[in-house]
């Protein structure tokens, strides 16, 4: 289920649904009692049925990421369900797991001798490297295009805030 957060892709079981309606409603058939994405409505052209149709599973996907028991760090930084999240890329699909190059995820299954982040003050997660070394990178990279500051000298951005 996170998967289909990150990338932006509602569950296969939805998606298959919606065809079908979509389909039923083209050659004038009937569903059976599977149809549990509708209840059954009249629609006034194909416009309107395919907006339903996605308003519904949106409601659904929500309501099954609710009430999901995995992906935790995902829920924190992509709480509601959305199509409108980047394109899933390498580096996104691993920030937003969790799982990648990681040292404290490295670890656990021995890639890694020890989880702890360059920097020295913390184990190197997800979490860590988003709202901690990214942060700290971004001040730095700020305070350096002050123009106030600009001949004085900064330190690198090579470690997160002590």
């Amino acid at each position: 289920m996170p998967g289909t957060v990150i990338c932006g892709w509602a569950p296969e079981k939805l998606q298959i649904a919606r065809r079908a309606i979509i389909f039923s409603h083209k050659k004038n058939l009937t569903l059976g009692s599977q149809d549990s994405l509708l209840t059954r409505k009249v629609w006034n052209d194909e416009h309107e049925m395919k907006h339903d149709l996605e308003e519904k599973i949106k409601q659904k996907w929500q309501e099954a990421w609710n009430s999901c028991t995995k992906g935790k760090w995902t829920k924190t930084l992509l709480p509601v369900v959305s199509k409108e999240y980047p394109s899933p890329s390498f580096w996104w699909a691993q920030a937003c797991s969790g799982h990648g190059a990681f040292a404290a995820y490295l670890q656990r299954f021995r890639r890694a001798e020890n989880p702890t982040c360059s920097c020295g003050n913390a184990e190197e997660t997800a979490d860590h490297i988003i709202f901690t070394e990214l942060q700290y990178i971004r001040n730095q990279q700020y305070i350096r295009n002050q123009k106030y500051i600009r001949n004085q000298p900064t330190t690198p951005a090579t470690g997160c805030v002590k």
